[in-house]
């Protein structure tokens, strides 16, 4: 594996160690509801996951209020990005 993916594995990790039980259990809710989505819907929401992973921590849910992710995404939806990107590393555009 290589040492940039295995240190995003590792943050993500310890992001996870560090969230309470609730914030556990909406993640992994996060996941089923993720799973359930029409398959169109699941690829949107993965590659808009992959495209806020390149915006700094403190400006993802400003993105995610945006007008532009409001149009597209369901509340829902946002919802379960919002929930994937709290655990997810900052890995600035390449």
């Amino acid at each position: 594996m290589p040492e940039e993916q295995r240190q995003r594995r590792l943050a993500r990790a310890e992001a996870l160690e560090h969230m309470s039980p609730q914030d556990r259990m909406s993640l992994n809710l996060s996941g089923r509801r993720l799973a359930a989505l029409p398959q169109d819907r699941k690829a949107l929401v993965r590659r808009a996951f992959q495209d806020l992973s390149s915006v700094p921590l403190d400006q993802r849910q400003t993105v995610l209020d945006s007008n532009r992710y409001q149009g597209v995404f369901s509340p829902e939806e946002r919802g379960i990005l919002s929930d994937f990107l709290r655990v997810e590393p900052y890995q600035p555009a390449q």
